[in-house]
């Protein structure tokens, strides 16, 4: 990472333009976002939150390129990875559950909102909007937050599995309900008098 990388205010044009790459470490405790919803007993200090961005320039068919050879018809794109883990509840067992997070996503940058809008739900890739203060810090937690399942929960709680099998309640048979027109099929069927 160069000493001139700003996270919170990158030109992701230019970035993509050179083919730069960006890497480094962060602590959980840098996303506040991603922490208002650690458990209390969350052991400390936060875990490190891995990352890197490759900026990429490729043609309309999203094949890489050089800048030089494709400056009219070319787009801005940026590949992130991100490692880390990140705690909450459990909603099974509401025990402290670890969650880790993997990311390894390709966005794609359009020059304006209206754009984005229409090409983002037939595209593979994420788009975006491409800006000249582009905030790569709030990209991460976004994809953090993004990686996270909905309802966190243990494959198989521990808690759960540690208590024994409730005692079985005998189950009394059920009284036979007695069917109000059970016996109008053989009424119907006696001959009439």
């Amino acid at each position: 990472m160069t000493a001139a990388f700003n996270l919170h205010d990158l030109d992701i044009k230019k970035f993509a333009q050179d083919g730069a790459q960006a890497a480094g470490t962060l602590n959980l405790a840098d996303f506040a976002r991603a922490c208002e919803d650690l458990p209390a007993d969350t052991a400390q200090p936060l875990p490190a939150v891995q990352w890197q961005a490759q900026g990429l320039w490729r043609n309309v068919l999203g094949q890489s390129v050089p800048y030089s050879t494709s400056e009219v018809m070319g787009q801005p794109w940026l590949r992130l990875h991100i490692h880390t883990e990140v705690a909450r509840h459990c909603q099974r067992c509401l025990q402290t559950l670890v969650l880790p997070v993997a990311v390894d996503r390709l966005f794609r940058f359009v020059p304006d909102e209206a754009t984005a809008s229409a090409q983002d739900e037939d595209s593979a890739e994420d788009v975006l909007v491409w800006d000249k203060h582009f905030d790569l810090h709030a990209l991460l937690e976004d994809e953090i937050l993004l990686d996270l399942p909905l309802i966190p929960m243990h494959a198989h709680c521990p808690l759960l599995a540690a208590q024994p099998p409730a005692a079985a309640t005998p189950v009394e048979p059920a009284e036979e309900k007695r069917q109000p027109f059970a016996g109008l099929a053989d009424l119907l069927k006696k001959p009439a008098a």
